[in-house]
């Protein structure tokens, strides 16, 4: 009887070892790095300026809603190429447009939707699919 536990411990412990193993062997099959890929940050700048846009033209405040914006696009460490002629586009707009709110004494300029429907336009010259932004209320 002894015997039979002692064979079944091993077993069982035998077992779960080449399952950790076989587990293990399909996560390390490798991480793939997209961060550097044209198409999927193109593809997020999109989502990020439409967002961006339809929040600002609610708000009452949109300079503040425009920094991350501006932030983002003035970044050096992204792909550019091939959209960067968008991506400066974007960013002189985006910041020209964060300067008239600041001067403007209510924070909202008169030309306000028509600029952020500029930015919206520029930004469907990317790539990719963009979800329309969810409005909440």
């Amino acid at each position: 009887m002894l015997r039979y536990k002692r064979w079944f411990s091993v077993s069982a412990v035998l077992v779960t070892v080449v399952a950790c193993l076989a587990g293990c062997e399909t996560a390390s099959r490798g991480y793939v790095d997209t961060s550097q890929d044209p198409e999927r940050y193109a593809g997020y700048v999109k989502q990020l300026v439409l967002e961006i846009v339809a929040e600002a033209a609610r708000s009452s405040e949109p300079a503040d809603l425009l920094l991350p914006l501006v932030t983002e696009l003035g970044q050096t460490d992204r792909p550019r190429e091939p959209y960067a002629s968008v991506y400066d586009q974007l960013l002189q707009k985006s910041r020209e447009l964060r300067e008239l709110c600041g001067r403007s004494p209510t924070g909202r300029p008169a030309d306000l939707k028509q600029r952020l429907a500029d930015l919206a336009q520029l930004a469907s010259q990317l790539p990719g699919e963009a979800k329309p932004p969810v409005m909440i209320d």
